[in-house]
């Protein structure tokens, strides 16, 4: 026999708040998982499952990449980081990256321009 899926009825009653603090601090959604007593699982059920779990999980979202945007502002402007760990970490977390994957997005299409050369004497040099 199937074990029974996860439902919004098996959390904590303050489930929304243990998530928002959660996020509020910059955690993770391991920590998520941990702070409302749910395996991974569990947490996937809910989020197919709960159209309420998933607006909450992309809430806490939200305001965990805030927290970690604001800690890069402080670090870049008050220094005492490792700007390193910050840039992977927001790589990483939450798919940043250093340039368009696709190389069209990086170069600006253009049509070619005919560039004549004079030597100083006032003859064109040979092709």
């Amino acid at each position: 026999m199937a074990r029974p899926r996860t439902t919004l009825d098996k959390l904590p009653k303050d489930w929304k708040k243990l998530l928002k603090e959660c996020a509020s601090e910059g955690g993770s959604a391991t920590e998520a998982r941990v702070a409302l007593g749910l395996g991974r699982s569990a947490w996937d059920t809910l989020q197919a499952d709960s159209k309420e779990f998933q607006t909450a999980v992309k809430e806490a979202e939200a305001l965990c990449q805030s927290w970690w945007e604001r800690l890069g502002r402080t670090l870049s402007k008050d220094g005492g980081g490792n700007s390193a760990i910050w840039i992977f970490n927001m790589k990483n977390r939450f798919g940043w990256r250093d340039k368009p994957e696709d190389a069209s997005d990086d170069v600006e299409q253009s049509t070619p321009v005919k560039i004549e050369v004079t030597v100083k004497d006032g003859r064109k040099p040979d092709a």
